[in-house]
């Protein structure tokens, strides 16, 4: 079998292989060579933190570092070298993060008057239970204390011990997402843990903002759906994650777009916005606003301009940005419902969903993954439409009722199915191969993905290639992670007449067998088995998703994140409406070189380029503040830019209008009686059109929580965006919450029938600014053909300068009720009010 790959996907592998192995060869450890004899140890081990990136410390009064010792070798690693320089020396050594604690392995250790043990360094490691691999970030903490450690990326920890009754201190084990572990010192020194997934769907971790901060469910105050990979039907013959997510969400509707690759559709607890009375989608935006780790995902939206409006024969089409990601590389999906969980977005409208794109890349060796799934889609639910005969009687019928002078026709034994013709069983194809491992600093997670629709619909097919490059470091303090997503769609969708309602009683087909004409011309018009065959149209786009988020840990209650995030995509559609058929035989005529033409033959080009970015800067803090009291927050700053260039090329009547002509064909003669004018390229038409906005926002959040009975939220935000006039174009929103857990209250601990109660209850108000880039300006409209045939400016839309933020106040009180592990009971109303 010879297997021949794309260029774009060699291209694209050979930096997958580059990445890895880059990133394999930066996690190899530095090797120590030193050759020591009869030398103080104090002095051996500055020279290896100084051939290393670790710090070696010690307590000098327990630790006799000025006793010779002997060191000899070459390129080894820290571990091996230590070992050697401490054999024998009553030494004991822990590597935890980037530090090494030598500890004296005498058996006299700190002891009172009374010969009591007060002091006691014990290490350990904690690992999953299920894959027994090491836990990174566990806290391990004195029970009704807030002291302890946290382990590093191999899952060790060390700590110290005091008191005067070590044997009857109890350690607490956690990890968020895991249940919690609990082991008494006793006499131990050495301690291993397993902690065991938390299997409660009641609390699994939820992300609760577009920024990635994470809580148990059972502690969010707002009201977040959210759906794990295990959840994604990743089987489903579908090409776009929307679809695989139809119906697993109460509150959400997806609707379902004709053909592949249509618009997104998505309802969040209804309407988002008020909706265009005339249809037209150039007004608000409904959609939610999608984030994908931390990068604002652009939408293809339309314009006023009868190319890019998205409605008309002219107007390109809207294509799914969902298609830009791999469904089997999502690890999770918020939806964040009511207002006060959706403050941190830039005032778009608040119900929006929240991609986690990464999958978990787990310490371990290099691992690859291959992939075929192959699906038949056909339409159900069809309209049964009437026969020859019945549309005939009917017809008849009609006309009796409504004309004078009735004479009926009569049947003339045509029967045509056109919607049996037009359709047919869809064929679904993807390869999907991934490689993926970590060591205790570098993951990879990555892969490349083919899929080939043929679609329901006859003679339209998709062909989608997505990759995806997920790289991370991690230090302990420092956290980096690369997010890149190249994809690359094409879709010849020649049958645009699939859904039309033809008369039964037309035949496609003359008795010679070619096709016949309807006797309706137009582009949208004639027969359109004809079309599918003779005509073009195909689009495509090319994609980059891609953000780079930098963490740093000041302190176990401080940590400062940024992340700067990119949307790149280029979508060119061309079309040809061949005069071999009705839909490219337009009315009219024109002459060139003196001889006279029908109007026949129409090339339509549309290009749409988006650039679109965001830049997010933020401050995060969390603390127990005693026992029974903590607090966490965020203060943070986005500034965001999104840019779209359109341009388009429309020519109509060509000589050879039976074959794919360039506009620059479309020519016809000069008229002398105008000399000043160009009229050759009349029938040929050129222009572009641009869409420019820019926001900045400052955001801030407070939580509290006292013994995790009780949750109180504040938020608020000020959003200042360029798509307003400029005494307008400032918003400030924010949102308050609370809850109690009930289940929580001692009067409640020993309830054999309720395993969880909770109240909540919210209020928040948030704003939509999608209404285009220039509404609020004064606008002209440039004309290539205007007065006297030369081009020229007329007056557009008029100047609004008091137009200003969509606002929406929203109440939600909810309660939830568990009971006997299995029934779960939800009771939410929701309150909306439109200020516009």
């Amino acid at each position: 079998m010879t297997f021949t790959a794309h260029p774009a996907s060699r291209k694209i592998l050979f930096f997958l292989a580059l990445f890895i192995s880059i990133f394999k060869g930066f996690s190899q450890n530095k090797l120590i060579t030193i050759h020591a004899k009869n030398k103080p140890i104090s002095l051996i081990i500055k020279t290896i933190e100084e051939q290393s990136d670790f710090r070696i410390i010690y307590n000098a009064r327990k630790i006799d570092a000025e006793q010779l010792a002997d060191l000899d070798v070459n390129n080894a690693t820290l571990e091996t070298a230590l070992k050697q320089l401490l054999k024998n020396k009553n030494i004991s050594f822990y590597i935890q993060k980037k530090q090494v604690l030598l500890t004296s392995t005498d058996s006299k250790e700190a002891l009172d008057s009374n010969g009591k043990e007060t002091e006691r360094v014990i290490h350990g490691t904690v690992f999953g239970a299920k894959d027994k691999m090491p836990l990174p970030g566990a806290t391990i903490r004195i029970k009704d204390t807030g002291m302890g450690a946290i382990t590093d990326f191999n899952g060790k920890f060390v700590y110290q011990l005091n008191g005067n009754n070590i044997d009857d201190i109890v350690l607490e084990v956690s990890y968020l997402g895991m249940q919690t572990q609990f082991q008494k010192a006793n006499n131990k020194k050495e301690f291993t843990f397993y902690l065991e997934e938390a299997t409660d769907e009641l609390n699994p971790v939820v992300i609760t903002s577009s920024y990635g901060t994470k809580k148990l469910k059972e502690e969010i105050v707002g009201s977040i759906s959210t759906l794990n990979s295990k959840d994604i039907a990743v089987e489903q013959a579908s090409e776009s994650i929307d679809k695989m997510i139809t119906g697993q969400v109460a509150g959400v509707l997806v609707e379902n777009t004709s053909g592949v690759g249509g618009p997104v559709k998505i309802n969040i607890r209804g309407q988002g916005t008020l909706p265009s009375l005339t249809g037209a989608k150039t007004g608000t935006s409904t959609q939610p606003l999608i984030i994908v780790d931390g990068v604002i995902m652009g939408e293809e939206y339309g314009i006023d301009s009868a190319y890019f409006s998205g409605n008309g024969d002219f107007t390109e089409s809207f294509g799914n940005p969902l298609m830009k990601i791999a469904p089997e590389n999502i690890e999770t999906i918020s939806i964040l419902k009511d207002l006060h969980d959706c403050w941190y977005l830039w005032c778009r409208w608040c119900q929006w969903s929240y991609s986690d794109y990464n999958k978990k890349r787990k310490k371990g060796k290099m691992q690859f993954g291959f992939s075929n799934q192959l699906g038949v889609s056909s339409a159900i639910n069809q309209i049964k439409y009437l026969n020859g005969e019945q549309y005939t009687e009917l017809r008849n019928e009609f006309l009796k009722n409504t004309t004078t002078n009735f004479v009926p026709a009569t049947y003339n034994g045509v029967n045509t199915d056109w919607f049996g013709l037009l359709n047919r069983a869809g064929i679904y194809n993807k390869y999907n191969f991934n490689v993926s491992g970590a060591t205790s600093k570098f993951s990879y997670h990555d892969n490349i993905s083919y899929t080939k629709i043929d679609e329901p619909q006859m003679g339209n097919n998709t062909k989608q290639l997505n990759a995806g490059i997920n790289l991370g470091y991690s230090s302990g303090k420092l956290d980096i992670n690369l997010m890149l997503n190249p994809s690359f769609i094409q879709k010849d969708a020649p049958n645009i007449f699939y859904s039309f309602a033809y008369l039964p009683t037309l035949s496609p087909y003359n008795e010679d067998g070619s096709y016949s004409t309807l006797g309706v011309s137009g582009m949208m018009r004639g027969n359109p088995l004809a079309a599918i065959e003779q005509n073009k149209n195909e689009a495509q786009t090319y994609g980059l998703l891609g953000s780079l988020s930098v963490s740093y840990k000041l302190s176990n209650a401080i940590r400062f994140a940024s992340l700067f995030g990119m949307d790149y995509a280029k979508k060119d559609q061309d079309r040809y409406f061949s005069a071999l058929n009705e839909s490219g035989q337009l009315p009219g005529t024109f002459t060139l070189d003196n001889i006279t033409y029908p109007r026949w033959g129409r090339r339509l080009i549309n290009e749409r380029h988006a650039k679109k970015w965001n830049w997010q800067g933020q401050a995060l803090f969390e603390k127990q503040l005693t026992e029974n009291h903590a607090i966490d927050g965020v203060v943070g700053f986005e500034l965001s830019e999104d840019k779209t260039d359109f341009s388009y090329q429309s020519g109509v009547g060509f000589v050879n209008p039976y074959v794919i002509n360039p506009v620059s064909n479309a020519l016809r003669d000069d008229n002398p009686a105008t000399a000043s004018i160009d009229e050759r390229t009349a029938n040929q038409t050129y222009g572009g059109e641009i869409s420019y906005n820019s926001r900045v926002s400052l955001f801030s959040q407070l939580n509290y929580n006292y013994k995790k009975r009780y949750f109180l939220l504040a938020n608020f935000r000020r959003d200042q965006s360029s798509v307003f006039g400029d005494d307008s174009d400032i918003a400030n929103n924010g949102g308050a919450g609370a809850s109690w857990i009930i289940s929580n209250e001692n009067f409640l601990n020993g309830s054999s029938w309720i395993d969880f109660l909770k109240l909540k209850t919210s209020y928040g108000t948030t704003g939509n600014s999608r209404i285009g880039s220039y509404r609020s300006k004064g606008l002209y409209n440039i004309a290539q053909n205007n007065y006297n045939g030369g081009s020229g400016a007329t007056t557009g839309t008029a100047p609004n300068g008091d137009l200003s933020w969509e606002k929406t106040p929203n109440s939600t009180p909810e309660s939830i009720l568990i009971f006997l592990a299995e029934w779960n009971f939800h009771w939410n109303t929701f309150m909306t009010t439109k200020v516009i």
